[in-house]
């Protein structure tokens, strides 16, 4: 037998018993391409900055800050604010972007501001606003 017509005999064994496994990992990569590679953070702590603030009405804006940190052995936070879900207890007197900026929509009022993560669900945090007209 040549060396040629052994070699394609081992390439053939070698295509026949590696082909199944490709195929499996191709799809298996497009039937579950979420599954394993990709883990979402999970936060033990979240605090919202500043905590229970008061605004006058000249002011009108508030910027708040989301952060989260994963344990208690952690040093480091993370800047949660855009990642967040916010809200207002009452959007007649504040309302609140998807950035964490507050608006004072009236001159007085009392509103509770939410922060959530992950955005829909997650555990909630708040803090208070207090507005006032200045006069």
């Amino acid at each position: 037998m040549s060396r040629d017509v052994s070699c394609r005999k081992i390439e053939k064994r070698v295509v026949q018993k590696l082909l199944p496994l490709v195929i499996l990992t191709v799809l298996a990569l497009f039937i579950f391409p979420s599954t394993g590679m990709c883990v979402e953070k999970t936060y033990s702590e979240l605090v919202i900055n500043p905590k229970d603030v008061g605004v006058f009405w000249t002011a009108k804006t508030q910027q708040f800050k989301a952060w989260g940190k994963f344990g208690p052995g952690e040093d480091d936070w993370d800047d949660l604010t855009e990642e967040v879900g916010w809200e207002s207890s009452d959007t007649e007197v504040v309302t609140i972007d998807s950035k964490g900026l507050a608006t004072c929509e009236r001159s007085w009022g009392k509103v509770t501001i939410t922060a959530r993560f992950p955005k829909t669900g997650g555990f909630p945090v708040f803090t208070n606003l207090l507005l006032k007209d200045g006069s």
